[in-house]
């Protein structure tokens, strides 16, 4: 009797030791979470280090003519302008769209370097891919110098107007009796500038004893 119940305290107390080393072996909760949170953090800071090393390119391309609002006349051949970051080696596209007629069309590069500086471009819209037609039109540039790399594409549109020959042509006419107009208010003004200055001179000159 004495020897199995000594036998049976030595099951119990056997199995105790398992469930007691089974505990300690078991990790704890606040532990887990506070590794899965720090872990969390070195993953966000990756992440932000690695979009922040990309490239940003914030005006890639530019519209430099027409200018936004300006008046173009509808049906008729224009000259879009504009400059870029691009350089001979580079080698980045630019391209044009007119109120999202695809495809993009190519620009000719205008750079003081050669035939491939892009940094100065132009582009002749005609009916041979679309025209200005009467009211907005949106023109956008597209500089992309590499297609997997979201950094190396940038975008600069201008909305122009666009009304008959007959009423651009008025406008430019106006335009241009209004600045003549100041030119010849600023010319106005000088030669007075000059007669007055002439005159209080001459005045200067009879004072007894002034040469």
């Amino acid at each position: 009797m004495l020897k199995w119940m000594y036998f049976s305290f030595m099951i119990l107390t056997s199995f105790l030791a398992v469930i007691i080393s089974s505990d300690n072996n078991k990790p704890d909760l606040a532990l887990v979470l506070a590794q899965a949170a720090t872990n969390n953090n070195n993953n966000n800071n990756t992440l932000q280090s690695t979009l922040s090393s990309q490239p940003s390119i914030t005006h890639g391309v530019k519209i430099t003519s027409p200018t936004k609002g300006q008046q173009v006349p509808i049906g008729k051949d224009i000259t879009i302008s504009g400059t870029s970051l691009a350089n001979p080696n580079s080698n980045c596209q630019i391209t044009v769209i007119v109120n999202h007629v695809k495809p993009y069309q190519p620009v000719t590069a205008a750079g003081p370097v050669g035939s491939k500086d892009y940094s100065k471009w132009n582009f002749v819209l005609n009916s041979k891919y679309t025209t200005i037609h009467q009211g907005q039109n949106k023109i956008t540039a597209k500089y992309n110098c590499n297609s997997a790399n979201p950094g190396g594409l940038s975008f600069n549109s201008v909305n122009v107007t666009g009304l008959p020959a007959a009423v651009t042509s008025a406008a430019t006419i106006q335009l241009s009796h209004i600045q003549q107009q100041q030119q010849q208010s600023i010319a106005t003004e000088n030669n007075n500038s000059n007669t007055s200055t002439s005159s209080s001179s001459s005045e200067t000159s009879g004072i007894p004893g002034i040469l």
